[in-house]
């Protein structure tokens, strides 16, 4: 089970709403008013794949789910569950994303942000590590032999707008369109070292 306070959210106490999300083995998430030991709203993020694990970025506006099959959701719960209800709501949040970056199972899962962007980074027993962003970049991969930079893979903002130099490093990061994780972050022609010890080995056979 994971548990995630939605610190953010500051005038609860008063005007009631959502404070504490869960979830745990059966797919779904729960939202939670401590203050009034009520369960506000659940929905089934991820149906017939079992535990699933979630993290929500510092000012409560995204939630990411993961799942058992390297499926990740991204929604949007700004504005959901704001005030208190005598009914329970069963309607999920926006849905902002719904992808599969990993091939295993999602193992760790955490939003962090890069120059006023939100991103997105998730390991899983695929042994891969990816990160991406909340509205559809690319998902790139750690520890491929062709090395990329993050700075390079994501349109972030000038530090300086009097400064030529920012200018310059704007103009050099570029968006690209959406690709499968084998285009984005894979060069076809390279090899991994992995595979050029394999060529090495049947050599010798």
């Amino acid at each position: 089970m994971r548990l995630c306070f939605l610190e953010a959210r500051k005038n609860i106490a008063e005007t009631g709403g959502v404070n504490l999300v869960s979830c745990g083995g059966s797919g779904y998430v729960r939202f939670w008013d401590t203050f009034k030991k009520q369960l506000l709203a659940e929905f089934l993020a991820h149906s017939g794949v079992g535990p699933i694990i979630m993290s929500i970025d510092k000012l409560n506006q995204y939630l990411a789910t993961g799942d058992l099959d390297g499926w990740l959701k991204i929604w949007n719960i700004e504005e959901y569950c704001l005030n208190s209800s005598k009914h329970k709501i069963t309607q999920a949040p926006a849905l902002i994303r719904s992808f599969q970056p990993h091939e295993d199972q999602i193992s760790s899962l955490e939003l962090c942000e890069l120059g006023g962007r939100s991103l997105i980074i998730c390991s899983s027993a695929d042994c891969s590590v990816c990160v991406t962003d909340v509205c559809g970049a690319p998902v790139w991969i750690f520890g491929q032999a062709k090395h990329w930079q993050t700075e390079n893979c994501f349109s972030l903002p000038k530090r300086d707008p009097n400064s030529m130099e920012s200018e310059t490093q704007e103009e050099s990061i570029r968006e690209t369109p959406f690709l499968s994780k084998e285009e984005s972050c894979v060069d076809p022609t390279e090899h991994s070292p992995l595979d050029k010890k394999n060529e090495d080995d049947s050599a010798y056979k």
